[in-house]
């Protein structure tokens, strides 16, 4: 995987400079195409330091890697964080939401890194004057920020439910068989694609607060 990816960055990087002449490997261009995507590549590593079975299922998608350009983080960041997506197991009791919370912890880090890498408007990275940094910018291309942006999405729900879990009924901590109901509810009320700037998504939020709040009052009547 580390191959193709040095790989496609030189071809990237490539086409970028010598567009109409044929792609050519050598030892100076795989090391200065490697040394661009060198702190990329280390945020792929500790992905699968996070998730030991990601490079599993990275190698099973192998194929959705041959786009023209170095995605290996992102996709492998796509995969991990479609794994965090919890299951009802995941939620049901103290221990397994302990778990689940210290998951979705570990990987905090690493997403706030290549968010500010791979992120950045080619345009700024290239305002920092160097050579280099342009040349960075142009193997953050428009897929690896699609995708990334997607990750983005995914994120802020895993990070929303991990919260509310903290809050209503924190890890470790043994709670009403409903709180921990709610946080599933939550999950799946979210939606695929949650923007806390929009009506659509606070309004879904202050529904399932309200609901929540009817069933407990209803729990506390009895």
């Amino acid at each position: 995987l580390i191959c193709d990816a040095v790989h496609a960055a030189a071809r990237q990087l490539h086409q970028s400079l010598y567009e109409n002449e044929e792609f050519k490997l050598d030892i100076p261009f795989i090391h200065f195409a490697y040394s661009l995507i060198r702190a990329r590549l280390v945020n792929f590593s500790e992905l699968v330091h996070a998730v030991p079975d990601l490079v599993k299922t990275i190698l099973a998608l192998r194929d959705r890697l041959n786009v023209g350009e170095m995605i290996l983080d992102v996709v492998a960041l796509e995969c991990c964080l479609q794994q965090l997506e919890p299951c009802p197991d995941d939620l049901e009791n103290a221990e397994n939401r302990l778990i689940w919370c210290k998951r979705v912890q570990c990987v905090r880090p690493i997403i706030q890194v290549m968010k500010s890498e791979i992120s950045k408007p080619a345009q700024q990275q290239k305002e920092n004057g160097s050579n280099e940094a342009q040349f960075s910018s142009q193997l953050s291309e428009a897929r690896s920020a699609h995708i990334l942006q997607n990750c983005r999405t995914t994120w802020i729900r895993l990070d929303v439910v991990r919260m509310f879990i903290e809050h209503t009924c924190p890890p470790g901590q043994s709670c009403h068989p409903a709180d921990a109901t709610n946080v599933f509810r939550l999950w799946k009320a979210l939606g695929e694609n949650p923007d806390f700037l929009s009506v659509h998504t606070m309004t879904v939020v202050e529904r399932f607060l309200q609901s929540c709040s009817d069933r407990l009052s209803k729990r506390l009547i009895k």
